[in-house]
C-alpha cells in the first residue's frame, strides 16, 4: 500500500493552490520534506466534518468502492486535521466510508492545517474536481462560499475551474421548489429538466410541469418543448419578433455581462434590453460593468 498512496495525482491544480507544497509537480518525497507526508491513522480516530458539503451517498456507488479497496487499498490519501478530539476529515468522505466497509481499520491520511473556510474550499473543490457532488450539493456549497466568506462568482469559478455563467446557472437552482431539487438529489431529474423548470418563473407551473416529466418520463428536449408551451402563446409570439440583425447584438451583451440578455423591439423602432442577474453581487458586477463602459475602460458591443 506504500507505494500506491503516495501518487498524487488525484489532488488536480485547484486543491494544489491551496495546500503549500502540494503542486503538480511535487512528489511524496518532497511533501514530506514540507512536513506534509502520508501518515496511516486509525478510523476510528477520524470524525467527519458536518460543514462538508457532501451530504448524500450513492449505496451501489459506496460497495463498488469498497470492492475497489478491498483489491487495491486507498491509492489517494484523504485530507484531514487535527482537532480537539483527534482528526477531523477535511476531503474525502466518500473514500473513507468505502474504507470502512471494506473493514479497513486504517486509512492513509495527509495532515493538513486548515482553516474552517480552507477545509471547505478544500472539500469543495475536490468534491466538484471528482463529480462527486450532486447539483444541488454544489449549488449550495457555492452559496455558503458566497455569504458566509466573501466569495464571488468570479472567485469561485477561478477556484474550481470553470465558467462564472456555469456558478450563476447553478446558484439558479436553489430557487426552485423543494420537491424539485429533491428531485435532482435523487436522480429523478437531470440539470437539463432544470435548466427547462427555471424558465418558468410562476412556481405552481414549475411544479405542474415537473409531475407532467416524472409521469411521463419526459426526455429533455420534450420538457423543454413542454415549457414552452407552458410559457404561453405570448411568449413565443416576442421569441418570434427578435429580428436577424439584433441576433448579434443579443451575443455581444450576453458575451460582455456574462449572463443572459435579451433585447425587444417594436415595430415602432422602440424597444428596451433586458439583463438578467440571480443575486446581489451578480447585480453589482452588472453595473460596475456599466460604469466602465460608461468611463471608457471597457469597450461597447458593436452592432
Amino acid at each position: 500500500m506504500g507505494a500506491e498512496v503516495e501518487k498524487p495525482r488525484g489532488l488536480g491544480r485547484g486543491l494544489a493552490s491551496l495546500i503549500p507544497g502540494l503542486s503538480s509537480d511535487h512528489r511524496s518525497s518532497e511533501a514530506r520534506d514540507n512536513k506534509r507526508e502520508v501518515l496511516e491513522l486509525s478510523i476510528e480516530q477520524i470524525k467527519t466534518n458536518k460543514e462538508q458539503p457532501r451530504v448524500a451517498f450513492n449505496d451501489e456507488s459506496l460497495e463498488e468502492l469498497a470492492q475497489s479497496i478491498k483489491e487495491n487499498g486507498i491509492i489517494q490519501p484523504i485530507l484531514v486535521k487535527s482537532s480537539d478530539s483527534g482528526y477531523e476529515l477535511i476531503a474525502g468522505e466518500r473514500r473513507l466510508r468505502a474504507a470502512q466497509r471494506a473493514g479497513l481499520t486504517k486509512i492513509p491520511v495527509i495532515l493538513q492545517n486548515a482553516t474552517q473556510r480552507q477545509s471547505l474550499e478544500l472539500a469543495l473543490i475536490e468534491n466538484v474536481q471528482r463529480e462527486d457532488l450532486n447539483c444541488i450539493e454544489e449549488s449550495k456549497a457555492y452559496a455558503r462560499l458566497i455569504d458566509e466568506y466573501d466569495y464571488t462568482q468570479d472567485d469561485i469559478a477561478r477556484r474550481v475551474g470553470k465558467d462564472r455563467s456555469t456558478i450563476a446557472n447553478s446558484l439558479r437552482l436553489l430557487k426552485l421548489p423543494q420537491d424539485i431539487k429533491d428531485d435532482l438529489v435523487t436522480g429523478r431529474l437531470t440539470m437539463g429538466h432544470a435548466r427547462a423548470l427555471l424558465g418558468i418563473e410562476n412556481r405552481d407551473l414549475q411544479l405542474e410541469l415537473r409531475t407532467h416529466i416524472l409521469k411521463h418520463q419526459l426526455s429533455v428536449r420534450d420538457a423543454e418543448a413542454l415549457a414552452q408551451k407552458f410559457l404561453g402563446p405570448r411568449k413565443i409570439l416576442k421569441v418570434r419578433k427578435i429580428q436577424p440583425h439584433l441576433e448579434a447584438i443579443t451575443a455581444e451583451l450576453c458575451r460582455l455581462f456574462g449572463t443572459k440578455v435579451r433585447i425587444h423591439q417594436r415595430a415602432n423602432k422602440r424597444g428596451k434590453v433586458i439583463i438578467e442577474f440571480y443575486n446581489d453581487e451578480d447585480l453589482t458586477r452588472i453595473v460596475e460593468n456599466l460604469k466602465g463602459l460608461q468611463s471608457g475602460n471597457c469597450s461597447a458591443p458593436s452592432a
